[in-house]
């Protein structure tokens, strides 16, 4: 049954895994695919970090991509869903540790 409470929260009907088998395979992977969004951005934290050069990043668009991380981030949070919060605390790692790099030595 779902209720309704002046759409202060949002309810799902299901929450198990899909019961067709694809999509099952993809609930149930999608925890470890969000993980490995941040992993891809690894290598230029590093070059930053190591190098102490961030001149060729714009501020405008890590400091961005920060912001959304958090909107997505509380999405996540508010609707329950872990993959969403997973991968964004992971781009906010990511990206915060960039923007400083930018700040520091750009």
């Amino acid at each position: 049954m779902v209720q309704h409470n002046l759409g202060i929260r949002h309810f799902h009907r299901h929450r198990k895994p899909h019961f067709k088998g694809w999509k099952r395979v993809l609930d149930r992977g999608m925890a470890k695919i969000a993980l490995l969004g941040p992993m891809v951005a690894l290598p230029q934290v590093f070059h930053v970090w190591t190098t102490r050069d961030a001149s060729n990043l714009s501020p405008i668009t890590w400091f961005t991509w920060l912001v959304l991380a958090f909107v997505w981030l509380a999405y996540g949070g508010l609707h329950k869903e872990r993959p969403i919060v997973a991968v964004n605390i992971g781009w906010i790692i990511i990206n915060t540790s960039i923007v400083v790099g930018i700040i520091l030595y750009g």
